[in-house]
């Protein structure tokens, strides 16, 4: 139980926040509150390719469960639509 203990501490309270994990929920984040403009996709891209592959599987299966869980699906869609009558996604 004191190992236990002492990883806990080593690994979990008193360890850095890996940037990355940082970056990727910074991102969330903003996709779940504002609209990206088309001129951050390729920035976004850039920095998200840097990242472990780990955080990447992460972020895709965050984005995946976020906007593809049918009680979220109302909410998303008539955004999602707005942008493609605009030719704003992708």
């Amino acid at each position: 139980m004191l190992n236990f203990l002492e990883n806990c501490l080593k690994y979990a309270i008193t360890a850095e926040p890996d940037i990355s994990v940082v970056n990727i929920k910074r991102l969330l984040n903003n996709i779940r509150k504002n609209v990206i403009p088309n001129t951050d996709y390729q920035p976004i891209a850039k920095d998200i390719a840097r990242q472990p592959q780990e955080r990447i599987d992460d972020l895709l299966l965050t984005l995946f469960g976020t906007y593809w869980m049918p009680s979220r699906l109302q909410s998303i869609l008539p955004l999602g639509m707005n942008q493609l009558k605009k030719g704003t996604v992708f």
